[in-house]
């Protein structure tokens, strides 16, 4: 009878320290996926990298409006990425509404499409600030590949 007694107590902890464990991992950031793809380098040694921002991102820190009701996306994006290279260098990145290396499909729900210049090789570093008033940034880091790279979504870290 201890030995049962003895038993439950120690399932019980169990489960206990399990659950809190579980609780703990799923109310952490894991991150902000976005998608993304890199063109083949042209011939001037410059490759094109194309970023999905989808609806999502726009709501969580809604763009401005004027007054006559246009939307100011291009202050959104100046506001909320930033891409430098490994020696610390901005990289410009311009909004587009089309991207011919994403698919609408792979791109599911995209208000339009980041693009940047970059060198095959080169580092560079793509962060993400959800809200601008807020501390919260995600960041990815990567090795710009040196031929052409399919769509694929990235976890951007929480920084």
């Amino acid at each position: 009878m201890k030995g049962m007694i003895g038993f439950a107590v120690l399932a019980l902890a169990a489960g206990f320290a399990l659950m809190t464990w579980n609780a703990n991992e799923w109310s952490r950031d894991h991150g902000q996926w976005i998608g993304l793809a890199f063109d083949k380098p042209g011939a001037n040694g410059v490759m094109k990298m194309h970023i999905c921002v989808q609806q999502g991102l726009l709501m969580t820190d809604p763009p401005k409006v004027t007054e006559n009701g246009a939307v100011l996306y291009n202050e959104w994006v100046d506001d909320h990425f930033t891409l430098t290279d490994g020696q610390g260098q901005d990289i410009d990145i311009r909004r587009i509404a089309h991207s011919p290396m994403i698919s609408d499909r792979q791109a599911m729900n995209v208000e339009f499409f980041l693009e940047a210049r970059l060198t095959p090789g080169g580092s560079y570093t793509v962060d993400y600030i959800p809200v601008t008033t807020g501390t919260q940034r995600y960041r990815y880091e990567f090795s710009a590949p040196t031929a052409a790279q399919e769509f694929a979504r990235e976890n951007f870290d929480p920084v």
